[in-house]
């Protein structure tokens, strides 16, 4: 017999529907095992009909979990590598000394990447409420603000919309906006900025992520140039997804959409989202993954030239048989008056 250990937070929340990170579930093939502590079993009782709720009783989930696998005997323990902490692992492995222990993270993980109705609906949710954000927020940037000073009005959003960020909101303004993953700081806004906004929201577990670039008030030419041309990339590469398609080609049509601006596309193409923010597939030129049916993925082609600007324009998108539903309807403004 084989076990799978599911030990990670966004796993153990996907394979029960529960969110509570001191469980632990064990899944064999005919039934599933949840061992969680005295806080939690009584609504792991009520919810899980399905799973075999067990007691924590050793005031330490790692031991019950220990004792149950021994009393069902496997030979085999699935876990999950990239997840598993040293410590935890270490203990499985010179307690459990008469079975072998696999990472299988990749198999775990897989059956999150095509996504059922609830968790398409939870993410439809999600962007409308980072596109209302989005909306609120652009008419009230004001010359002057800093980006700290806006990551902040975006995230009391976020939080006044009953949700929370899905990753920290990024806000970079001039040439703050050339480095894709700028944190926020005290530079104010001046007229002829380039403005990257990158946030996205959390809804009944679920992720949203969105990207906007623009330029504050007016444009140079070359802003102006380089923006046309990442947009066009953006719709290129939209127009090229469906069921089926390898992720590295995706890429590939990107960056030779870029033409000589992909030498400052510094980044894969897109990722799944869904429970995590960052989630498989990787939309990168290295990986051989296709994308699958009801999958969710942003693609958010970008550059970005040192000590001038950065522009990216990201949007979320479900994998359809034969073409990409888009779930962003954020307006793309070159220019934010």
């Amino acid at each position: 017999m084989e076990i799978t250990y599911i030990s990670s937070p966004s796993n153990l929340l996907y394979y029960s529907s529960l969110k509570n990170d001191d469980a632990r579930i064990l899944l064999c093939e005919d039934k599933k095992y949840y061992i969680t502590d005295a806080r939690f079993i009584s609504v792991a009782q009520k919810e899980l009909k399905d799973f075999v709720v067990i007691l924590d009783d050793k005031f330490s989930i790692l031991e019950k979990s220990i004792e149950v696998i021994k009393k069902l005997n496997p030979s085999i323990l699935r876990v999950e590598g990239n997840e598993l902490n040293m410590l935890e692992y270490l203990k499985l492995k010179s307690s459990l000394r008469n079975l072998e222990i696999i990472d299988d993270f990749k198999n775990i993980n897989k059956k999150r990447i095509s996504k059922n109705q609830n968790e398409l609906n939870f993410i439809t949710k999600a962007q409308e409420i980072t596109d209302l954000i989005y909306m609120e927020i652009v008419k009230e940037i004001y010359e002057g603000i800093t980006e700290i000073e806006l990551a902040e009005l975006i995230n009391k959003k976020i939080y006044i919309k009953k949700c929370t960020p899905s990753f920290d909101t990024i806000v970079a303004f001039g040439e703050n906006s050339a480095s894709p993953h700028s944190i926020p700081t005290n530079k104010k806004l001046e007229i002829g900025n380039a403005v990257v906004i990158d946030f996205g929201v959390k809804y009944n577990h679920y992720c949203s992520d969105m990207t906007r670039s623009f330029s504050y008030k007016t444009a140079t030419d070359e802003y102006i140039k380089a923006y046309n041309n990442v947009l066009s990339t953006q719709n290129k590469a939209i127009n090229n997804v469906k069921m089926g398609i390898k992720v590295s080609e995706l890429d590939n049509i990107a960056r030779e959409s870029l033409g000589t601006y992909q030498q400052y596309f510094n980044h894969s193409l897109g990722h799944g989202v869904g429970i995590d923010i960052h989630e498989n597939p990787r939309l990168s030129k290295f990986s051989e993954e296709i994308l699958e049916l009801n999958c969710v993925i942003t693609i958010e082609p970008g550059i970005y030239i040192k000590n001038k600007f950065g522009i990216r324009i990201e949007d979320l998108i479900v994998v359809q048989q034969q073409s990409a539903l888009n779930l962003t309807k954020s307006p793309k403004n070159m220019i934010i008056k």
